[in-house]
């Protein structure tokens, strides 16, 4: 900034070096000389140049204690100090008497330093000033009458004062400056000295220190607007005759906009103009000032409360209106942007008191307290009606396109300050600096929280440079901190909501129909000029004849350089790179008369002349330059403005002009591709529409794009953290950990010599280290950390040069670090680009290591024996490196047009190319050449790093993110090879099932699943498992070549495509990329690596994960959770999407010790993956890597899960440096996917994120003046979608729901034009209904959740399986004999919440149900038996809390229903049964059930005998039996719930073994009659199971070694089970032998009446046929499609259930070709499978399955078509149709009768 003249007041003090006023080259931007004066509060005030010590530029003049010397001669006060040295005199133009009393008797008043002075001004009167200034020696703070004064701890190094003065050492008394009394020959009002008291001491304290970022020197012309926001504490006395410190600071630190609050002044007219005068006088009349405050009383001085608010410097020329609030409360400014938009500025001061209870009567609060009285308000609340009052200011402000930025006290935290906290969220403000650095710093130096903030609009967040709060001292000395903070001003006053929608920066798009037609004819010709196709021939021929040698590879690329040459010459001849906007003739009309009449104000103000390019562009508009003579300066200024507002107006619908102007050129492109001029139009109009609309919305969801403009590098080389006890090196860019070395004999901080990459811990501190002789580093100092350990690098050179050698380094991890990657085994296998013979030896399986005495352990040998060739894999056709043009055609047609590419030749050209099949030809050879031959041309060995924030806002170095941009063809090559890499995986059957990212089919959602159900059934069976979370450093980037040549090796590939892919990685030059520019410079060389961007290593990792995935599987302990039957289980080991694993433990439930085995398990298995990660060149980032147990301990009855956060897993890397892994309780989420999945249940964490992001993005909509179509299209697009994706997993509840279903209601409807109060019947009903059907979130997720659980149990995978374990233990905890998701009518709120329980519960209250055909079902034992919690269950007197106390009894007792209860002959409940000391035996597998309390098991006997024992009273004793209300009788043959000691069959007796207690087991003997009718039963052998035909019996009589039982077999005849018929059988004329040959079906429909019927015909070739129809009544919707499909399944259906053998080969007719097409073609596509038909076409093809004979439909032309075939197909066929028809008809007329 510029140097400015003293002013009127200013005190000089002079030093042998010159005189001194300010030094600019301050860092803080502060360099003066004042005393401390007036702090925050009271009467005192600030007196500039008062004070003892100075500084000069570079240099400073302390006060470092000693004593004090006073030369009256040449006015200069000296100061010797502590070793006698004398300091620097200063020279003072007055003369000061000083009298220093060193000591004071015992309690008197403490010593003082008093100095008295008498001066002239220099200013512009004559006014004599006289000061005297008592330094007191004092304790190191008082308060009196609100005026605070300092002692700092630690003073920062840039204060604005001397360090001395404000901060003396520990061993000297405070100084502190008494407020100076002033003279006034004018009899002006004089502040009231405050007397100084030695009873005025208080407690220490604290110093506020700088956070955030550092403040930079402000420079001339820096593109920077300044905020500055303090509570000042009372305000300078405006009247006072010197500057006042604020005036300074704002001048000082360079303040663009400054807000003050607390100022305590009556800001009267008198006040003001005093205030203004002073301020326009120090800034050269560049500042505008609003004041906020009451009206004064008479006479005051000091009033509390009231804020000022001051705009400084160009900036007052943008001020458009200014306001103030009449109860002072705040001040505002509205500053004028660009396109009609703008910014108001606000401060503001909130009180600090709640209520008028125990409030002084002179408070700011109660002064608004009155007023708001007087004004007519009841019970006002100061505090909270500020917030009231200044959010229906930013609302209304908004309306008129200005965004807020609000600077005020909030006497409140917005961390514990709810009121304050939605605040903030209704006025949609943000909080830049918690955005930027996740901290709260206190500002405040009493308390701890964080009172002062400068809030936002979203949209200005992206302006912000810089942020941050000043320590004590660095601005107004007062008890607050300010803050600060840099705006971009281009960013901030540059408009978002009105910009026209960028244009694409390339030469044009593939909807430019013109463009692409004249582009390819242009490059036609310049292809056939240069014969390209008959070259690309001869050039393959000669590679075919003489192989890749340098000759050819030089004609290669020479011919690649031709054709691209001629490409882009194409591309310049047709059409220009546009830069700009969308634009219409009237934007561009607008934009030209604007630029034509500034140049004519510039002409007329120089009385120049028109220019040549005035002129030209007055011929361009048509404007005649001949009345410029005649136009004044005035006159063309106002012509310029209304040319710019006119410009503005047309700019804000741009796109609607845009869309008129497209209708014009519509018929020109449809004329040229052939197509509707109206369809051509309305593809254009859209386009433009789309990309408007897209352009704001994104801006809503994902914020602004800002480029990477600059990057924060350390300033020191060496970190610690004691946190994570890890040392950091920082190296290129890049920080290097090493771990500590663990030895208990020393205390010493050494740390290994080798090291990872890792992000340092926050609380990292830097240090000065020794390495040692043996490489280790030893700390030797710790640093006092400084306020940043940050520096910006804003240079376009030096951030290149930055980045070039980070991400080189970056690279170069694997080598650097020497891993088990680098070493033998390994190295053999990685040489010669993974084509040794060592590799080859791997694949062939003949590998052997013992020979060359390498040390090979047990997971080394699986890894390697996973990588051997299996036989299916050997069968596979070669892939050689030829791409067919169809295949090449069809990869650029799947590309996204917008893909970023290196190089000027983007997808668009490519894909115009690629198009036409004559290009496509000659492109194919020429792309497929380096494959084939295994070279790499020039143009493919240069790329671009594009360098990204992986998290928004942090620029420092070592957290930027890198992804590689290729050139075009190329990588679409290698994603065409990578699909047909990941095509072979698929097929060989090798590829691990626990990978589920980068494959076809699946999905994110269905990891998560996965994850989600394993969670739900541990706690359903009270498993203990435990999950580790693993995270890859630097995934891809570590990815050996070499390793992904032998995995592509495996699946046959060519030596070719090997070649070329190491070729291109090892002699890659890479530039890169930022938000200013792609580098010139590159970096090459030796990267082991692949590169994060080419398209075929998500393929090539899945590859290399599936080998590691398999080795741990076959090495380590996993997960094993059975369902209860025991018919299937959930099995794994990891959960695997990409790089983000879980790995998965488990213990068996009837474990001792399950906690310690656990910990075993998961320390063996995360051990084994580290170690398998490492040998293929990968590496764990261990502080990303954590555990959690799901453990139990009983409470109150029940296991609930506890923290064994006294465990520790620890793992080693691979020089024996451990690690200790981080704990995580259960009821902490695991981020992944998306998702945030507690092991306990509980989705409070995913609630509140899913609110977050509701909020986020409703605060984004609210202040982007979204039209209805707009917003509707943000709320379906945008949100909705990322909802659904959590609400498929979620459970939340209707209150939960209706939350949500709020902030869409309030934010949403009214920018659709909705009263968002109107009824929900109307808002969310369907639009057949007359509703709107906007979403309800709360029946959206039992939507998204029924659907994907029906996708899932079709898709019949991993997923379903898991489904149905999960599901199968639901329903034996229910204890429900019916399907839990068939029969939903009772809720069941007695089971702990989950996933499968919640969805019941929300199907229960919607009466939906869904039939799982494999779904597990206990039976009912036996006749009149009946489910136990059914019948509790249909009493509406038991609560859900007794139900959950009966289950409880009832798991523990392993009984489902009352027969597992009663006694052999079903006519009581034994004496001992419910007592608690019995519990049965059962072959199912149930949960973990601590025994309950004996209250509960009196509740249990109660509730069994009010319902099935009524008629015994409550007197009955509770050991006797208790006799059922209905006698059970026979036995149902079916499976049995409990075990039984004895068993009677047709033709056996089973007896089950006891153990040496007398109780029965699992062990069973069969026992056969010998002799036969005998009634002797023998043993004869063991058996694992007793048969479903076998009902238990009483206890037999023993005879010898047999059992002797005359009572005859009593089981009841078999239940059956047989379904409906398949149809109504019409006509029957089947012979024996009959063999169906064919079927016909038909089907009709009735649609008024909703009757539909299917017919079909079975036939052979001799005329024997069934013939039959089905009806289907009582339905919302049906189609004749389905009619169709209805009557082929049934057919088939009546074919199994006859049971007949059918032909080899069966034709089934039916007259509906799309019918045919999907009963021919199984789906396969979750898609296909969820398509409305999608039951019955599985149905058929489940079906088709069960017959020997293939069956294969075929379509014949029913009554509706032209032409007819096959005779005897048509009489068949008109049979059918006439019998649907009849029935259809006549089922219509029986329901309308």
């Amino acid at each position: 900034m510029e140097q400015k003249p003293r002013q009127t007041g200013d005190m000089e003090i002079e030093n042998p070096n010159g005189r001194l006023h300010r030094n600019e080259g301050d860092v803080a931007g502060i360099n003066r000389n004042q005393s401390s004066g007036e702090n925050s509060g009271g009467g005192n005030r600030s007196t500039r140049g008062a004070g003892l010590v100075g500084k000069d530029k570079g240099r400073e003049t302390r006060n470092d204690g000693g004593n004090v010397e006073v030369d009256s001669s040449s006015n200069t006060v000296a100061k010797k100090d502590g070793d006698g040295a004398d300091v620097q005199p200063l020279r003072i133009n007055s003369w000061f008497n000083f009298n220093y009393s060193p000591d004071a008797p015992e309690g008197k008043s403490p010593p003082t330093l008093s100095a008295t002075s008498s001066e002239s001004s220099d200013g512009e009167s004559d006014e004599e000033f006289s000061y005297t200034i008592n330094l007191r020696i004092s304790p190191p703070m008082r308060q009196r009458g609100g005026t605070q004064s300092y002692q700092g701890e630690s003073e920062p190094p840039h204060s604005p004062m001397s360090d001395e003065v404000l901060n003396p050492t520990e061993s000297e008394p405070n100084l502190e400056v008494d407020p100076p009394t002033e003279t006034n020959t004018n009899n002006s009002p004089q502040d009231i000295p405050v007397e100084s008291s030695t009873q005025d001491i208080i407690s220490t304290v604290k110093n506020l220190n700088s956070s955030g970022d550092t403040q930079q020197l402000r420079q001339n012309n820096d593109g920077v607007i300044r905020l500055g926001f303090q509570n000042v504490n009372t305000i300078d006395k405006p009247k006072s005759k010197h500057f006042p410190q604020e005036m300074i600071v704002v001048d000082d630190l360079g303040i663009d906009i400054c807000g003050l609050a607390e100022t305590n002044r009556p800001w009267t007219a008198k006040n003001r103009e005093s205030y203004d005068r002073k301020m326009n006088m120090l800034l050269n009349n560049r500042t505008n000032t609003t004041y906020a405050s009451l009206p004064a009383l008479h006479g005051v001085e000091y009033q509390p409360g009231g804020v000022l608010q001051t705009i400084n410097g160009h900036t007052v020329g943008r001020i458009s209106n200014s306001g103030v609030d009449k109860y002072g409360r705040f001040a505002w400014h509205t500053l004028r942007g660009r396109r009609d938009e703008g910014v108001i500025v606000i401060t503001a001061y909130r009180v600090c008191q709640d209520n008028i209870g125990g409030v002084g009567p002179n408070t700011a609060f109660t002064q608004q307290f009155a007023a708001m009285i007087k004004d007519g308000m009841k019970k006002p609340k100061p505090k909270q009606q500020i917030l009231t009052d200044l959010a229906k200011l930013i609302h209304g402000k908004r309306a008129e396109g200005y965004r807020p930025i609000l600077m005020l006290d909030a006497n409140g935290s917005i961390a514990t300050d709810e009121k304050f906290n939605k605040f903030v969220q209704e006025t949609c403000l943000v909080d830049p600096y918690y955005e930027k650095f996740n901290e709260m710093p206190a500002t405040y130096n009493r308390g701890v929280k964080r009172l002062d903030y400068i809030l936002m609009d979203e949209g200005i967040v992206p302006a912000v440079r810089s942020i941050g709060y000043l320590g004590t001292h660095m601005a107004v000395h007062s008890d607050h901190s300010m803050a600060w903070a840099d705006l971009d001003e281009n960013i901030l006053f540059r408009g978002v909501l009105n910009r026209p929608a960028t244009m694409a920066t390339r030469q044009f798009t593939l909807h430019q129909a013109d463009k692409v037609d004249n582009f390819m004819k242009a490059l036609r010709v310049m292809i056939k000029e240069r014969d390209i196709p008959t070259k690309v021939a001869v050039l393959l021929e000669r590679f075919h004849r003489y192989g890749a040698n340098e000759r050819l590879i030089q004609k290669y690329n020479d011919l690649d350089q031709e054709y691209t040459d001629a490409i882009r010459a194409a591309l310049n001849k047709t059409a220009r790179r546009r830069y700009g906007y969308a634009r219409s003739p009237e934007l561009t009309s607008a934009g030209q008369l604007v630029n034509l009449h500034k140049a004519i104000l510039d002409c007329v103000r120089r009385k120049a002349p028109p220019s040549e390019g005035l002129t030209k562009l007055a011929e361009l508009v048509g404007y005649d330059l001949s009345i410029i003579t005649d136009i004044g300066v005035k006159q063309q200024r106002r012509v310029v403005r209304k040319a710019r507002a006119d410009l503005w107006k047309i700019q804000k619908d741009c796109d609607e002009r845009r869309i008129a102007w497209l209708e014009t050129n519509a018929q020109m492109c449809a004329d040229i591709d052939g197509s509707d001029v109206k369809a051509k139009k309305k593809d254009m109009i859209r386009t433009v529409k789309e990309s408007a609309t897209n352009r704001k919305l994104s801006g809503i969801t994902k914020g602004k794009r800002v480029g990477l403009d600059r990057i924060e590098i350390p300033k020191y080389l060496w970190l610690y953290s004691s946190k994570t006890n890890e040392l950091y090196h920082y190296s290129d860019g890049v920080f290097e950990t090493h771990p500590r070395v663990r030895d208990n004999q020393t205390e010493d901080k050494v740390f290994y010599a080798h090291h990872s990459i890792k992000v340092p811990d926050n609380e990292a501190v830097p240090v000065t280290v020794e390495v040692k002789s043996d490489g280790r580093i030893q700390i030797l100092t710790t640093i006092p950390s400084p306020s940043s350990l940050w520096e910006t690098v804003t240079s376009q050179r030096e951030i290149e040069k930055h980045l070039l050698r980070r991400n080189k380094r970056h690279l170069q991890q694997i080598d650097k670090e020497g891993g088990p990657s680098t070493q033998p085994p390994v190295k053999q296998l990685t040489e010669s680009l993974g084509m040794s013979e060592d590799a080859r030896a791997v694949l062939d399986g003949t590998y052997v290591t013992e020979e060359d005495g390498i040390e090979v352990n047990a997971t080394l040998a699986e890894w390697i024996k996973q990588l051997k060739q299996t036989d299916k894999e050997k069968g596979m056709a070669d892939t050689v490196g030829s791409i067919p043009p169809e295949a090449l055609q069809e990869a650029f047609k799947a590309a996204k047009e917008r893909t970023a590419s290196h190089g000027d030749l983007h997808y668009t050209v490519w894909k115009a190319m690629t198009a036409d099949d004559h290009f496509a030809a000659w492109l194919s050879i020429m792309i497929s050449i380096p494959f084939m031959f295994g070279f790499a041309p020039e143009r493919w060995k240069t790329m671009t790093d594009v360098m990204l924030e992986k998290k928004k806002g942090v620029q420092k170095i070592h957290q930027l993110r890198i992804i590689g941009l290729l050139q075009a063809d190329l990588n679409t090559a290698l994603k065409y090879f990578g699909r047909e890499f990941s095509r072979k995986m698929e097929a060989s059957g090798e590829l691990s099932d626990e990978q589920w990212g980068s494959r076809n089919k699946r999905t994110a959602t269905d990891a998560a699943m996965i994850k989600l159900l394993t969670f739900e059934t541990a706690r359903a069976q009270k498993s203990t498992i435990g999950m580790i979370f693993y995270d890859c450093t630097a995934c891809f980037d570590r990815m050996h070549p070499s390793l992904s040549n032998i995995e592509l090796r495996k699946r046959n590939f060519d030596e070719g495509i090997l070649l070329m892919r190491s070729a291109v990685i090892g002699g890659m030059k890479r530039h890169v990329r930022t938000g200013l520019g792609v580098s010139e410079d590159y970096y090459e060389g030796k990267l082991p690596g692949e590169i994060q961007g080419k398209s075929d290593v998500p393929h090539l990792f899945a590859g290399q994960s599936s080998t590691m995935l398999n080795t741990h599987a076959a090495c380590a302990p996993g997960l094993e959770l059975e369902s209860c039957t025991g018919q299937r289980a959930m099995r794994r080991h990891n959960v695997m999407y990409v790089d983000d694993n879980d790995g998965n433990v488990s213990v068996p439930v009837d474990s001792e010790r399950p906690v310690d085995a656990l910990i075993e398990n998961m320390q063996l298995s995360s051990q084994m993956w580290n170690d398998v990660v490492n040998w293929t060149g990968q590496s764990l980032a261990y502080h990303k890597t954590s555990w959690q147990a799901l453990a139990w301990k009983v409470v109150q009855g029940e296991l609930k899960p506890f923290v064994a956060k006294d465990r520790t897993i620890i793992l080693e890397d691979h020089k024996g440096a451990k690690s200790v892994i981080q704990f995580m309780p259960p009821d902490q989420p695991n981020k992944g996917l998306g998702y945030h999945l507690c092991p306990d249940g509980n989705q409070h964490h995913e609630y509140r994120v899913v609110m977050e992001k509701l909020r986020e993005v409703a605060a984004s909509a609210s202040t982007a003046f979204l039209n209805a179509r707009e917003a509707r299209q943000l709320l379906y697009q945008r949100l909705m979608p990322a909802i659904d994706y959590k609400l498929q997993l979620t459970s939340f509840d209707e209150q939960q729901c209706h939350s949500m279903n709020t902030v869409v209601r309030q934010n949403f409807f009214p920018l659709m034009h909705f009263n968002r109060n109107s009824a929900d019947a109307v808002m969310r009903g369907p639009l057949s209904h007359g509703g709107m059907d906007l979403p309800e979130l709360y029946s959206r997720q039992t939507e998204l959740q029924v659907e994907n659980v029906i996708k899932q149990l079709r898709n019949e995978g991993t997923v379903a399986n898991d489904f149905l374990v999960t599901l199968d233990m639901i329903q034996l905890l229910s204890g429900l004999t019916t399907p839990i998701f068939e029969y939903a009518e009772k809720k069941l709120e007695y089971l702990d919440k989950g996933f499968i329980v919640a969805l019941h519960d929300r199907m229960s209250e919607i009466d939906a149900s869904i039939w799982i055909e494999e779904a597990w079902v206990p039976k009912l034992q036996r006749e009149g038996d009946e489910s136990i919690m059914e019948a509790f269950l249909e009493r509406s007197s038991i609560n859900w809390q007794t139900l959950r106390k009966l289950n409880a009894v009832r798991i523990y007792l392993r009984v489902i229903t009352i027969a597992d209860l009663a006694v052999g002959n079903g006519e009581d409940i034994g004496h001992t049964t419910l007592q608690g000391d019995w519990r049965a035996g059962s072959d199912l597998k149930w949960p973990r059930q601590p025994k309950p309390p004996e209250p509960w098991f009196q509740l249990f006997r109660k509730h069994i005998r009010e319902t099935f024992c009524t008629r015994l009273d409550a007197r009955h004793n509770k050991r006797a039996s208790m006799a059922l209300d209905i006698p059970l009788k026979r036995w149902y043959e079916v499976s049995r719930n409990t075990w039984f000691e004895s068993y009677r069959s047709p033709t056996a007796v089973y007896r089950r073994y006891k153990d040496e207690e007398g109780t029965i087991t699992g062990k069973i003997q069969l026992l056969t009659e010998k002799p036969k009718n005998s009634g002797y039963y023998r043993y004869e052998r063991d058996v694992k199971e007793v048969p479903a035909n076998s009902y238990p019996m009483a206890t037999l009589a023993e005879i010898g070694e047999g059992v002797w039982s005359r009572r005859p077999y009593l089981m009841n005849p078999k239940q059956e089970t047989t379904g409906k018929p398949p149809g109504y059988i019409e006509e029957d004329t089947r012979k024996p032998g009959w063999r169906p040959e064919k079927t016909c079906s038909d089907g009709s429909v009735h649609q008024s009446e909703g009757v539909a019927a299917a017919a079909y015909i079975i036939s052979d070739n001799d005329k024997q046929y069934v013939k039959a129809c089905y009806l289907m009544t009582n339905i919302s919707s049906v189609n004749s499609y389905r009619a169709e499909l209805e009557g082929a399944y049934r057919a088939l259906h009546h074919m199994e259930q006859l049971g007949v053998d059918p032909a080899e080969f069966v034709t089934q007719w039916f007259d509906n070709e799309s019918g045919v097409l999907t009963s021919n073609i199984p789906p396969t596509s979750r898609k296909s499978m969820m398509q409305p038909e999608g039951d019955l076409i599985l149905a058929i093809h489940h079906l088709k399955k069960k017959f020997t004979g293939e069956i294969v439909s075929k379509h014949v032309r029913g009554h509706q078509d032209t032409r007819r075939t096959e005779s005897s197909i048509q009489e068949d066929d008109g049979s059918v149709d006439s019998l649907a028809t009849t029935e259809s008809t006549r089922t219509g007329t029986s329901v309308l009768i």
